[in-house]
């Protein structure tokens, strides 16, 4: 339910800008393992063209003024849109670095900790080398599923495509 109402949010948010233009929403082309294959029994599409249906066209003359001012609107969502992306991107980035050097900085201190129990036998410290030696390579691939689960340089990646492809749309509108 909850991503159905995303779904129909996001519809609305599109709408919100090409309804005042007398644009229709277009159909999104969703991938074969969606569980609604056909969007005209959903109830998330039946919403969304009642809401369109009480919503009233605009009157009057589309004219020059009315037309440059929808476009503004576009215009500042676009540049909204290609800001949060941008700084999207640098953050997934940032992430998936901080995971990777974290993983390295751990494998190394185990690494050294093996090295350091053929040398110290010290009651005291043999413990914690002990823990740093079998904990430390656990923590290290914890980084790595996290890192992988997460799927970060592939979201910096459609962040920083989806960047560039709202510039150029913002490009043609000017």
């Amino acid at each position: 339910r909850m991503v159905d109402c995303r779904y129909l949010a996001e519809r609305l948010r599109i709408a919100c800008y090409l309804h005042p233009l007398a644009v229709v929403v277009p159909k999104p082309h969703l991938a074969a393992y969606h569980p609604h294959h056909n969007l005209r029994s959903s109830w998330m599409d039946w919403r969304l063209n009642a809401i369109m249906r009480e919503t009233p066209l605009p009157k009057g003359k589309i004219a020059a003024p009315y037309i440059n001012r929808c476009l503004e609107y576009i215009e500042y969502w676009l540049i909204d849109q290609e800001s949060y992306h941008n700084r999207n991107a640098i953050k997934m980035h940032r992430n998936e670095n901080a995971l990777l050097n974290i993983g390295w900085l751990l494998v190394i201190v185990a690494s050294v900790a093996c090295v350091l129990h053929f040398f110290i036998h010290d009651v005291r410290i043999v413990p914690w080398l002990t823990l740093c030696a079998a904990g430390f390579p656990a923590a290290a691939g914890a980084c790595h599923a996290i890192s992988n689960q997460g799927e970060f340089r592939k979201l910096a990646d459609r962040s920083n495509a989806m960047a560039l492809s709202l510039k150029g749309i913002k490009e043609e509108l000017q």
